[in-house]
């Protein structure tokens, strides 16, 4: 574990950022799939009981708002306080690397959108353990949280990072179907 002199701040190891990582990708995917099983189960179609199939249900725009609403929550998962589900069980918080000071959620969210290239992502933070590719692109950091960093909700931020989330969300998913139409066409 490093620390920072000048700021005081301690670095958590790779294992802890992994570690966190994991309930961060485990808890969202729970999640989604979760949802995904009742939207699914609530939009059955109810003509033909014999072929009660969600994934054949009328209503695929509803289906696609619902997909896009769930995967931004992995753009989304850093708006409050800095801190995931991971980040909160492992006391971690994302700081801005210039003033120490807490992370914006608009900050957390463009952090997150190189989870986007994944794979860049890993063998980024293999390279280089203490900052992901996003924390170097925004300028952030993942700190153990100390106990007087922490920060009222600013509700206008926090709303329109979920706005802005939901918007790289959807251009990715509409750049990803126009791709699958282009390729099967």
């Amino acid at each position: 574990m490093g620390q920072n002199k000048e700021t005081g701040f301690k670095f958590p190891p790779l294992g802890i950022r992994l570690a966190a990582a994991l309930v961060d990708v485990v808890s969202l995917t729970i999640l989604n799939r979760a949802v995904i099983f009742l939207f699914g189960t609530l939009i059955t179609s109810e003509t033909d009981d014999s072929n009660k199939e969600w994934f054949l249900a009328p209503d695929l725009l509803l289906f696609g708002a619902m997909v896009i609403f769930l995967l931004s929550l992995f753009l989304n998962k850093d708006v409050f306080n800095g801190q995931s589900l991971g980040k909160r069980l492992f006391n971690l918080q994302i700081i801005k690397q210039s003033t120490g000071q807490i992370a914006t959620p608009i900050e957390c969210v463009f952090r997150n959108v190189t989870l986007i290239i994944w794979p860049l992502e890993v063998l980024f933070i293999l390279v280089s353990p203490s900052s992901r590719l996003g924390d170097n692109l925004v300028g952030t950091k993942l700190v153990y949280k100390q106990a007087e960093n922490i920060d009222n909700p600013n509700w206008t931020k926090l709303f329109l990072a979920i706005i802005i989330g939901l918007l790289i969300t959807a251009i990715v998913c509409a750049i990803g179907m126009l791709l699958l139409f282009v390729v099967t066409a």
